[in-house]
């Protein structure tokens, strides 16, 4: 019996290339952290808050 059919192969829909790209929202903060002093948890970081 089978149950379903995978398209995308072994890694889903999103796969391998959503390793590299998971750390680059707490960089951008970080960054934003760096340059202003201000910690924005809650994307998207905007002018408002930081304001």
């Amino acid at each position: 019996m089978v149950l379903g059919w995978i398209a995308a192969g072994s890694g889903g829909a999103h796969g391998f290339g959503e390793i590299g790209i998971t750390g680059v929202g707490a960089a951008v903060a970080n960054a934003v952290y760096n340059a202003t002093g201000k910690r924005v948890r809650e994307p998207p970081i905007t002018l408002d808050k930081l304001l």
